[in-house]
């Protein structure tokens, strides 16, 4: 029992001796990257960041308070305002009779873009001991490779721009949800996870380059997911909301040659649209400042002290 116990006490004792309590903010700006029904790389089905087209990057920004616990462990409070896009004209298919797979989302012809805010909260965890006040230039505990998990709640509005104007897709309602009674939240919970490494420049201000995916719980990021609306549906549409459910005919579309009609028909009732299976997902990179703002309690030989590691 005492061979048991022993190792446990200096394992609290060792974790109750790291320098804790350290506070700092931070501020992010980065690259975002949507992986839902619309656009996409050429070929179908690549998985994360290969399936991103680098015509569809957006930017975002975030601010964040963080309370590290020890040199192991922190705790995150993110806020990220940015912007996220998909468009199908950005695959470039072959069209019959050498027919690719992206092809036939180019036909499709759909695209959206939205602004997007979101609240998360993250525990991070440091691949090695890390001190946020440990001088860059002499210290090994300066820097750290991490990894994190959390969870979010954020804001979406998906619109696009047909002759000219812009339209809140959510509110037209495109694939009938103002006919059906069926229209989809624009609040939404995610998870995140991160990997990133962050190195003190000094014993007060450090920077952080991390990559953070997103899993929504929503498969309207881009306002597709089902099908195109039943006839019966259909003609009780709003003139407008017929326009955008179906774009693959409109003035400007790649493919307006009627030889294709028979891809997605002239209405498209019925057929399928999106991939309701597949939530949506989507990540972004970001380069942070790290600015160290609270003194630190240490304990040290059972007493408390202040120390800024100057």
């Amino acid at each position: 029992m005492f061979r048991r116990v022993i190792p446990l006490f200096f394992l609290v004792f060792a974790i109750n001796n790291m320098k804790a309590g350290e506070h700092s903010i931070g501020f992010g700006v980065g690259p975002t990257f949507a992986l839902t029904d619309l656009g996409g790389s050429i070929k179908v089905g690549r998985p994360g960041i290969v399936d991103v087209d680098p015509q569809a990057i957006r930017f975002c920004f975030s601010i964040h308070y963080r309370y590290h616990v020890n040199d192991f462990f922190s705790v995150k409070a993110n806020i990220m305002f940015g912007m996220l896009n998909g468009d199908d004209k950005y695959t470039k298919g072959t069209p019959p009779p050498n027919t690719s797979d992206s092809w036939f989302r180019e036909m499709r012809n759909l695209n959206f873009t939205t602004y997007l805010g979101e609240a998360s909260v993250m525990g991070e965890v440091n691949l090695k001991r890390y001190q946020l006040s440990a001088n860059g230039k002499r210290e090994p505990l300066s820097w750290a490779p991490y990894v994190g998990v959390g969870a979010g709640f954020f804001y979406f509005e998906p619109f696009t721009t047909y002759l000219g104007k812009v339209y809140n897709l959510r509110k037209v309602g495109t694939e009938g949800q103002n006919v059906t009674g069926k229209r989809y939240s624009p609040f939404q919970f995610d998870l995140l996870a991160s990997l990133g490494i962050k190195y003190n420049v000094n014993n007060a201000v450090a920077i952080a380059v991390e990559g953070i995916y997103h899993q929504t719980f929503t498969d309207y990021l881009d306002d597709v997911s089902t099908n195109y609306p039943g006839q019966a549906v259909y003609n009780q549409m709003t003139p407008i909301a017929q326009a955008l459910s179906n774009r693959n005919l409109e003035p400007g579309a790649p493919y307006p040659d009627p030889k294709y009609h028979f891809i997605i028909r002239e209405r498209g009732y019925g057929q399928q649209r999106g991939d309701k299976k597949d939530k949506d997902h989507f990540f972004n990179f970001q380069i942070s400042l790290i600015i160290n703002v609270g003194r630190k309690k240490s304990r040290d030989m059972g007493c408390y002290y202040r120390s800024r590691n100057f």
